[in-house]
């Protein structure tokens, strides 16, 4: 479970001064409860005192009125607070599959040797501390590894060991934010001039592919923050100002009537969900807005992007959005492990108040809206929208019954919409470019005929989108091409990700993220929508298209996923708590040789024992999975029963099978 120790250690009194206090007052301000204030109060701590330790615990107890007990709970729970016990630096490598697939297993055994420690420990001098992480939203960049909260990516042996070194010999000249990498920048068309391939008449996606102007991404990849006045000189704020001319029942129909289907997993239509905030006469009081930005599922890497390098089209569609549902305070959660995109959030909204996007007149007429940014501390269960809202009330992460969903009762007991960040996005799109801009992209609702798996038809797939690839291709990173364009031309076509490496056959492809069935490569001819990659036998999810080739290990592969779901379980419920263990033993038992036959039967037990019986779908994350490596890859685990041996030694891909 995702479950940090207890920080242990002699208790030290701690005090913030007379300027400190009066700036965790002034973060106590920002919400409608004090104890919701605890993480960014622990984060204060983090600053002033180097670590989250008892004493600090202690004092912010005290200053927001909690039990210590209570504030030690809660941090027990988080494990991206900086501990007593940590180095100078602390080092973190993720091993989650995007990254294995690129060789981080390998790099984890370089970085422990140059180091001369094991995960969890910290050098005798004190300078480094090495931990395992789990997803850092930049899978594309493999291996890589967060130093005190800032990616450093696309490393190797000799690279990493020049970065040591370096901080050994230099630690103040090394600048923490110069470590992101991007070999694909993706701002462009692919083909400008590409030619038709169906008839005129017909609607040609592979075209439409090819030949469309990025929208999402068209102000990323400077390798900064574009500011307001840039955005605005692009015609950034227009869609802001034609929302408030309406009124906020229009702004919510044309959601609706766009098609936008939620960008963060369930695909469920965006305006529908606005609807089910009740009127104020039903439920009087405040309505929130909730961002969720805790992007942290193993294969997508897209929100992290967006917030770094354009986050006022985050901010626009905010504040289309409040207007819509008639809110007056937005909440971004973001992950804890986003530093350096919560750094040029918080610069971004101070930009806004400025210039009077929030603030007291925001949405006219007096009527206030504001923006608050507020960092989680690592747990993957905070993606969950009800965890998320636990968390961000300053409590531990755990999911809520449904119903009541959160459009009716959500955070501190008031109507809540939770949005992704790219479904956000695309508001301010919608307003900005006009809704038959949005319409002419992607794919309209489907017949009942077309898909046999959708008896009553599906919802289509509108607008622009950002696919992010990772794993076995020749260039893994983002993509901005609008749904329909088809897997396989994603991921073969010269023109996007060139396909496998040399001398490499697909084997395949998960197309929403790690939490979702895997497809095999007979399978990828499919059009990338909601409608057509269900009808598969998966789901679009959150857009992580992770790519396997045949040098990988699928049972290997089954045990990494499972890792990450068993830590990442909050423990709420025993399916879920305990099945996942159950699994990741099993299936770790099968690839070392040990398995039987009926440890296959076993696993699809606990599946269907643990899916639909907890709180929370994270059941159905390593479920899901695991049910679908061993029905279109049962030959492989029979063979390694059968065998009684590990037949790769450990390895997820074959030698000389991982890297670039």
């Amino acid at each position: 479970m995702a479950t940090a120790l207890p920080t242990a250690g002699p208790l030290v009194e701690r005090t913030f001064t007379p300027e400190v206090e009066a700036e965790l007052e002034a973060l106590c301000a920002r919400y409608p409860e004090r104890r919701a204030a605890l993480l960014p109060a622990l984060r204060l701590c983090e600053r002033e005192f180097g670590s989250v330790d008892l004493g600090g615990m202690k004092l912010v107890a005290r200053l927001l009125g909690l039990a210590p007990a209570y504030v030690l709970g809660v941090v027990s729970f988080y494990t991206h607070f900086r501990r007593p016990t940590d180095g100078t630096y602390v080092i973190e490598v993720c091993r989650t599959l995007p990254c294995a697939l690129r060789g981080a297993d390998d790099f984890m055994q370089h970085v422990e040797r140059k180091l001369g420690i094991k995960a969890g420990e910290t050098t005798k001098d004190g300078m480094f501390t090495l931990k395992d992480a789990e997803c850092m939203a930049a899978c594309d960049k493999a291996p890589l590894i967060q130093l005190n909260g800032h990616n450093q990516e696309l490393l190797d042996p000799k690279t990493f060991d020049a970065l040591v070194d370096q901080l050994k010999a230099e630690p103040e000249a090394f600048e923490l934010r110069k470590g992101c990498r991007d070999p694909f920048p993706w701002t462009k068309p692919a083909d400008p001039a590409a030619q038709r391939t169906r008839p005129e008449g017909e609607r040609d996606y592979e075209h439409e592919a090819l030949t469309h102007e990025p929208t999402l991404l068209r102000r990323c990849y400077k390798g900064r923050a574009t500011t307001l006045a840039e955005y605005q000189a692009d015609g950034g704020y227009a869609g802001l100002k034609k929302a408030l001319a309406l009124p906020p029942q229009q702004v919510t129909d044309m959601v609706k009537d766009s098609g936008l289907r939620g960008r963060g997993g369930a695909g469920f239509p965006t305006g529908v969900k606005w609807t089910f905030i009740p009127g104020e006469d039903k439920v009087p009081g405040p309505r929130y807005l909730v961002i969720n930005c805790d992007e942290s599922e193993p294969g997508t890497f897209k929100d992290r992007r967006l917030i770094e390098e354009d986050p006022h089209l985050l901010l626009e569609g905010i504040a289309i959005s409040c207007h819509a549902i008639k809110s007056q305070h937005c909440y971004i959660y973001i992950r804890g492990e986003m530093v350096l995109g919560a750094e040029r959030l918080e610069a971004a909204v101070q930009e806004a108040y400025a210039a009077g996007v929030f603030g007291p007149d925001a949405l006219g007429k007096g009527r206030r809206l504001d923006c608050t940014v507020h960092r989680g501390a690592g747990a993957y269960i905070c993606g969950e929208e009800t965890a998320l809202l636990s968390s961000l009330e300053g409590g531990r992460g755990y999911p809520r019954l449904k119903p009541p969903f959160p459009a009716i009762k959500g955070a501190w007991g008031q109507p809540t919409i939770v949005n992704n960040v790219e479904t956000i996005c695309n508001v301010a799109l919608i307003l900005g470019r006009g809704l038959d801009w949005y319409k002419s992209l992607g794919t309209p609702p489907s017949p009942p005929d077309l898909y046999p798996k959708l008896p009553r038809g599906g919802a289509g797939s509108r607008g622009p989108k950002i696919w992010c690839v990772s794993g076995h291709v020749q260039r893994p990173g983002l993509y901005d091409v609008p749904f329909g364009v088809s897997l396989k031309q994603l991921i073969f076509d010269e023109r996007f990700c060139g396909g496998m490496r040399p001398g490499r056959k697909l084997k395949g492809v998960i197309p929403g993220g790690s939490s979702f069935q895997i497809l095999k490569a007979d399978e990828v001819d499919v059009p990338l929508c909601f409608d057509a990659v269900a009808n598969a036998g998966s789901s679009c999810g959150s857009a992580g298209v992770i790519v396997l080739d045949d040098s990988t290990n699928i049972v290997m592969a089954l045990v990494n996923v499972l890792r990450f779901y068993h830590h990442e379980s909050c423990g709420q419920c025993t399916p879920c708590r305990e099945g996942s263990g159950w699994m990741l033993k099993i299936v770790e038992r099968i690839a070392a040789g040990a398995g039987t036959l009926e440890d296959l039967d076993t696993i699809d037990a606990i599946a269907n024992q643990a899916c639909g019986k907890t709180i929370c779908v994270l059941a159905e994350a390593f479920s899901w999975p695991a049910q679908s490596y061993i029905a279109k890859f049962r030959d492989e685990f029979v063979e390694h029963i059968k065998q009684g041996r590990n037949l790769t030694g450990g390895r997820l891909c074959a030698p000389g099978g991982s890297g670039k």
